[in-house]
């Protein structure tokens, strides 16, 4: 019994704390609490922004990112919504992908924008449609530069400026090429076809045609294809087909050698 209330005993002892700790936790607690109130009623009418920059706009002025966020000299540096200044620029700019707000205290403001790079254009019925690598069309032109590849067989009724494809197999076949693509340099994609939302089909500067079907193993499939190139005959009429994802198929007039055709 002696052994039990020892033990009670120091069980107790160690969930006591002296008084003056207690004092100290509620005094750092009421100074904590104090400091917000202050800062609230009085950081809110200190720290406003009479500087804002932009920085990372390429194709856009900074005046244009600046009137689209809203953003205007006297507001609270405190208040701004960061996700609604974001909204706004990029629904107004859907070739804009991404906005971060940094706020270098007291008074300056950075919009750090990041544009979305061309990956292909994707045709309509009166022009083109430039569309990345997340396969997000964000701008519609009607001339196309070269060295970029041309989709056809997708309908644009489908197409929301700043949004992914709306069909979902097309839109992860396209974003699977375009992250396992080794490059024009090795593969020169001139044209997808994606009539099939199941097989996109692409034709090379070469005059092959290469099946790919939809977007699973997709790196394996263009491995495939990148080590196949060398032993082909340049001048062949050409269609490779790795639908499979686990072979290729060669057919056509295509010649294939036991080693490496000169380029």
């Amino acid at each position: 019994m002696a052994r039990k209330n020892d033990h009670l005993e120091l069980v107790n002892n160690k969930k006591r704390k002296p008084g003056w700790k207690k004092l100290l936790n509620m005094f750092i607690k009421l100074v904590v609490l104090v400091g917000l109130i202050i800062l609230l009623k009085y950081g809110e009418a200190f720290f406003r922004v009479s500087d804002i920059t932009v920085e990372g706009a390429k194709d856009l002025t900074a005046q244009a990112v600046i009137n689209s966020s809203g953003l205007e000299e006297g507001m609270s540096m405190i208040l701004l919504n960061e996700k609604k200044i974001a909204e706004r620029i990029m629904h107004d700019y859907p070739e804009i992908k991404e906005v971060k707000l940094e706020r270098n205290l007291p008074d300056s403001l950075v919009l750090a924008v990041t544009e979305r790079t061309l990956a292909a254009y994707l045709m309509s019925a009166d022009g083109y449609w430039m569309i990345d690598r997340d396969a997000v069309c964000f701008a519609f032109t009607g001339k196309i530069t070269g060295g970029f590849p041309v989709i056809t067989g997708i309908s644009d009724t489908l197409l929301i400026p700043g949004e992914p494809l709306e069909c979902p197999f097309r839109r992860e076949t396209l974003s699977n090429l375009f992250a396992n693509w080794p490059g024009p340099e090795l593969l020169d994609i001139e044209t997808m076809d994606f009539s099939d939302r199941y097989n996109l089909v692409i034709n090379t500067a070469d005059g092959w045609q290469i099946w790919l079907g939809d977007g699973k193993n997709m790196d394996t499939k263009l491995l495939l294809v990148s080590e196949s190139i060398p032993y082909i005959d340049r001048d062949a009429l050409v269609r490779l087909d790795v639908r499979s994802g686990k072979r290729l198929v060669a057919s056509g007039s295509t010649m294939i050698s036991d080693k490496e055709v000169e380029p």
